[in-house]
């Protein structure tokens, strides 16, 4: 699963986007 960057860690502030 990926998420905001890529890197697939949910990190401030990858869950606004």
């Amino acid at each position: 699963e990926v998420d905001a960057d890529g890197n697939g860690t949910i990190d401030f502030p990858e869950f606004l986007t």
